[in-house]
């Protein structure tokens, strides 16, 4: 599954019609501009890759960022305001 479909679907799309198209230079072109960016990002987060991928859904709008205990979220200083590398890759200016 990927993890933009949640929250950047044209991301999953454009990687999918490229394997459907066999167009393997495209699916790779997917991967190191959006997949390896975003990963990086959320990689580095203090609260780690789930708290970060929660924060992006709460930032698109399709969900809140809170997790449940003992879970670490990413609190406001570092949530609000925080955009992957990747939304401008990805097609999407708005955070």
């Amino acid at each position: 599954m990927s993890t933009f479909a949640s929250f950047q679907p044209a991301v999953a799309q454009r990687y999918w019609q490229a394997i459907r198209l066999d167009d393997l230079e495209a699916a790779v072109a997917v991967i190191e501009q959006d997949d390896w960016p975003l990963f990086d990002d959320l990689m580095r987060l203090p609260a780690g890759f789930d708290a970060g991928v929660h924060a992006l859904l709460e930032i698109f709008g399709v969900a809140p960022r809170w997790r449940r205990a003992p879970f670490p979220d990413l609190d406001d200083a570092r949530s609000s305001g925080w955009t992957p590398s990747t939304a401008s890759a990805a097609g999407s200016s708005d955070p």
